[in-house]
């Protein structure tokens, strides 16, 4: 069941710009197809990819069940299950601008990050995982998003031990 669901935060100027290529672009692309037809074929597929990779950035969302917490950046998603997880808190600082936005892997940890600033850290225990130990989240409110998962976590393991014990 879904308990919370939360848009990502996004930096305006990234937005501006995702907004200005795309823009760009479909100018480019109807100028094309009026004058010079060579090439449109390929702006037409560059302007459904950045169209495509633009919607995809801006309607990322973060999502808490009663079982997991699920990134959502389509097509892409990753789900972490309380059973799974080991530590849920905030970075100790800003995230760096080097990381980039968007979905981004970095040996074994992937960030949704949409923003500057501090985001949540969820860990997985080493045990349960073959690749991704850390998600890094940049949610609009990082210490309550980090709370309510560990509350969750929480409830889910007492949920987990009562049943065992019945």
């Amino acid at each position: 069941m879904l308990l919370h669901t939360e848009r990502a935060p996004h930096n305006p100027v990234i937005r501006l710009f995702l907004f200005t290529l795309t823009a760009v672009l479909l100018l480019v692309l109807s100028w094309s197809l009026v004058h010079e037809r060579r090439g449109s074929v390929a702006l037409g597929v560059a302007f459904l990819i950045l169209l495509w990779a633009t919607s995809s950035y801006l309607t990322m969302r973060f999502e808490v069940t009663d079982e997991a917490v699920r990134a959502v950046m389509w097509p892409f998603s990753t789900t972490v299950r309380y059973a799974d997880l080991k530590y849920a808190g905030v970075t100790e600082q800003d995230l760096p601008r080097s990381l980039g936005y968007g979905l981004r892997l970095r040996g074994r940890k992937a960030f949704y990050r949409t923003r500057d600033g501090r985001g949540v850290v969820l860990e997985k225990f080493k045990k349960s995982t073959r690749y991704l130990t850390h998600l890094v989240l940049t949610t609009q409110h990082p210490e309550a998003f980090a709370r309510l998962v560990d509350e969750r976590r929480k409830a889910w393991r007492r949920l987990q031990r009562s049943a065992r014990h019945t």
